[in-house]
């Protein structure tokens, strides 16, 4: 079986259309005919015999070719970045294998721990003055509203809207006229047996109205009053009815025990009302001896008070906690770990070393991921839309004079590069041979993209299949048709072998391929076709020269995909069959322009992809091409 790859077929279009380049190179090839002319099919001089070849089955692929450098699919370079200390630690040599998170480096980290030590101490700091600043704070946010302490009557009010004050300015009083406090004296003897709590019944001096109260207090001390009576101070709460004034006077009795003698009232409760912050006074909606309830709000006051204070407290705190985060987070990093798993490719710092990161970049190691290996080849914009990823690549190594290697297209990059008005695309190849064990980074490679494959199919050499697809063989099979005799000759300025449609059999085309059709013309018939499938008469223009040997006969075949080697046979030919080889010392005969028709391939060959030539286009750097690459033999 015979593994054929396609050698390069970029077209050459643009060279062709030069009318002077087109006359040298019919000079050029009516001159070699002369020389050459009569020596295709005649024997191989060197050895009298007729050279051949048998058809069989293999496997053709088409691929295009490049270059490209092998590289670990990642690399990592050790560092520590801002790290100053002795190397306390270093278990691993150039070449070990090493996981992902294994230890690499321990680096001594008293200096860092005298930094976390001082960082503590500037945040503690730091939280203490925040805290201070954050209290002010919510105390002058608070007293800003003024409320009413307590339930009664401001009997004075010092300000009003607009006003500016300062902290701790008497804004105002209120006393609580709801509830009336009497102060009496009772008998010393008679109040120790009165207790708090205790139900009085109170009679005012001024009307005689009686009142119900309550004992809130007992005084503990005896008291001589001026007529030598020996009494202790009471205090009765009452429910002001609203006709008791502070100063009024009243009688009371407790049980069965009586006052000593009258007693004055006065209101239950007098607040006095402090600015507790400085600023402008606004929102008072009270005035003097207005009666207020407790918790009402009296007024606002707009602080004088900087907010950037608490702000730049904030943020002091929020700097010393980050860089003591920072100081915990480089700690760490004196703990040096593999980033990834890989071998050891470079050492460069060794136990007991010091070493300064923050005056050197020189990387501490370098691991590569050798696990998967690719390369990249540039592609040339032709060639750039026939290929798909996933496709096989086959590759060897420089390194290696047999080896093969196989891959696979991962990614088509959209990045270009151009260069002398060509330009080129990446392609990323990964490494998925068995063997792949043997390469390393660095290594240089040569690789087809096979970007069409036929498997299992017939070939032949391509140079025994001449112009016009015709075959001399010894063989049972009648072709597939040929033209007529008087057939007009192909059009093939662009060196385009006849396609598929240019196969006759009964008067019309055998195929429906119309591919490749561009820069010729069809053959013509003026009688219709050879009803023979052999290829007969002087006057056709395929078989100008040609000289049969005895047992062989011209047939016309379809081929199919083909390289510089060898050409696929889709019909036309079986498995087995003998054809002629041209000599190798001599050109064919030449076609109706005089020039050589061969039978060898390239431009003026017989393969059907003759007109691909393989040259770059002007200005082409040559990095890839379509080709075949290697051809491999076996048996079906």
């Amino acid at each position: 079986m015979t593994t054929v790859k396609m050698a390069s077929i970029k077209k050459i279009g643009k060279f062709f259309k030069s009318k002077k380049v087109i006359a040298i190179v019919l000079i050029v090839a009516v001159v070699a005919s002369i020389f050459a002319f009569g020596f295709f099919g005649k024997k191989d001089e060197k050895t009298g015999e007729v050279r051949t070849a048998t058809v069989s089955y293999g496997n053709v692929s088409k691929a295009i070719e490049g270059s490209g450098t092998i590289a670990a699919i990642d690399e990592y370079e050790v560092s520590a970045l801002s790290i100053k200390g002795e190397v306390l630690e270093c278990t691993f040599e150039v070449g070990d294998i090493v996981e992902k998170d294994d230890v690499l480096y321990k680096i001594d980290t008293s200096d860092m721990e005298r930094s976390i030590e001082n960082a503590q101490k500037s945040l503690e700091k730091a939280q203490i003055s925040y805290n201070d600043t954050l209290k002010d704070y919510n105390e002058i946010m608070e007293n800003q509203k003024v409320y009413a302490p307590v339930s009664g009557v401001l009997q004075t009010l010092s300000i009003e809207n607009g006003d500016d004050v300062n902290n701790g300015f008497v804004i105002a009083t209120i006393k609580n006229s709801d509830e009336m406090k009497l102060d009496i004296s009772f008998n010393s003897d008679d109040a120790k047996n009165i207790y708090v709590g205790e139900k009085a019944t109170v009679a005012l001096s001024s009307s005689y109205t009686k009142v119900d109260g309550t004992v809130t207090r007992v005084g503990t001390g005896d008291i001589t009053t001026n007529g030598g009576a020996i009494v202790r101070d009471i205090e009765i709460t009452v429910t002001n009815p609203g006709a008791i004034k502070e100063g009024d006077k009243a009688t009371a009795l407790v049980g069965n025990y009586a006052c000593n003698n009258e007693g004055v009232f006065k209101y239950s409760h007098e607040e006095t009302i402090n600015a507790k912050v400085g600023g402008e006074v606004y929102n008072l909606n009270y005035k003097q001896g207005d009666y207020i309830e407790k918790g009402a709000l009296l007024l606002n006051i707009d602080a004088d008070y900087k907010e950037s204070t608490l702000k730049n407290a904030k943020m002091s705190l929020d700097d010393a906690y980050d860089n003591l985060e920072r100081l915990y987070e480089d700690m760490e990093d004196y703990t040096i770990k593999a980033p990834i798993g890989g071998e050891i490719v470079e050492k460069n710092i060794n136990k007991g070393e010091k070493i300064d990161t923050t005056n050197s970049n020189e990387p501490l190691a370098i691991i590569h991921d050798s696990s998967t290996l690719y390369f990249d080849m540039n592609i040339d914009e032709l060639d750039i839309v026939n290929i798909k990823e996933n496709q096989k690549v086959e590759f060897t190594a420089d390194s290696y004079e047999n080896e093969k290697f196989t891959g696979y297209v991962e990614k088509v990059k959209k990045t270009y590069t151009s260069q002398q008005g060509v330009t080129s695309y990446p392609v990323t190849v990964i490494v998925d041979s068995e063997n792949k064990d043997l390469l390393l980074p660095g290594m240089n490679v040569s690789a087809s993209i096979i970007i069409e494959e036929r498997e299992n199919v017939l070939v032949l050499p391509v140079s025994a299949v001449r112009r016009g697809n015709v075959v001399i063989a010894k063989t049972s099979s009648k072709g597939v048709g040929v033209p007529n005799k008087k057939a007009t000759t192909v059009n093939n300025t662009e060196g385009f072998a006849p396609s598929k449609e240019m196969n006759f059999e009964g008067g019309k085309p055998s195929g429906e391929n119309k591919e490749n059709t561009k820069g010729r013309k069809q053959i013509s018939s003026e009688k219709g076709t050879n009803p023979s499938n052999t290829l007969e008469g002087k006057d056709n223009p395929y078989l100008n020269g040609l000289e049969i040997p005895e047992g062989y006969k011209a047939i016309f075949v379809e081929t199919g995909l083909s390289d510089d080697s060898y050409i696929e046979i889709v019909s036309g030919l079986n498995e087995g069959d003998i054809v002629v080889l041209p000599d190798i010392t001599a050109p064919s005969s030449t076609n109706q322009f005089g020039l050589p028709t061969g039978g060898m391939g390239g431009p003026m060959g017989g393969s059907p992809m003759s007109g691909n030539m393989g040259q770059g286009r002007p200005g082409a750097t040559g990095q890839n091409r379509q080709s075949s690459g290697q051809n491999r033999q076996s048996t079906r």
